[in-house]
């Protein structure tokens, strides 16, 4: 971290925001997603695909952790708003994410199966097993708990064998704990 607050004070705007970037991983899995998100919007708006990216997916986190409702949907917005090549396609897999989790929080599983269903073809299209995995384990959890375990368990069974391959236990004790709830 004495890297990273030097490269906070760097005239370089690409370190800083890889910076910022940085910090704003660490503190969420610190357990301090305000923070997160304040060190995530520094970067956002900047000019800097490659830092923007992972700075909107954590500002996402940051703000539905928060219960944030209206920051979410703000950021989720942002992004929709966007022209088409001003948005890496990831950032908008990561809208598209969100807005299917505060769709399906909302009740409206329309709108959440849309946007799931996006967010999972980008990120299988851009090869991102990790983020594909997560949206499908999300999508799966939202049709277990609308009573559509038939739904779920293909997506619950691909998210699985992911994280498996990946080692992401805690991950995989998620996908395990939505089977239980579900099938037991």
């Amino acid at each position: 971290m004495d890297l990273v607050a030097l490269g906070l004070a760097s005239s370089d705007t690409q370190v800083r925001n890889s910076c910022a970037t940085a910090k704003a991983i660490a503190v969420q899995a610190f357990g301090r997603p305000a923070e997160a998100l304040e060190l995530a919007h520094s970067v956002i708006g900047g000019q800097d695909p490659g830092s923007r990216r992972y700075a909107y997916a954590e500002a996402c986190l940051a703000a539905w952790r928060l219960d944030a409702e209206t920051e979410l949907g703000e950021l989720i917005r942002y992004v929709d708003g966007l022209p088409a090549g001003d948005a890496i396609p990831s950032m908008r897999a990561q809208a598209d994410r969100f807005a299917g989790l505060l769709a399906a929080r909302r009740g409206d599983d329309v709108t959440g199966i849309k946007r799931f269903r996006q967010a999972a073809d980008v990120f299988r299209q851009l090869g991102y097993p990790f983020e594909l995995a997560q949206v499908l384990l999300e999508h799966g959890e939202m049709l277990c708990e609308r009573g559509a375990a038939d739904g779920a368990e293909p997506l619950l069974a691909e998210a699985g064998a992911t994280f498996a391959e990946l080692r992401a236990e805690p991950w995989l004790e998620r996908v395990a704990k939505a089977r239980e709830r579900t099938f037991a």
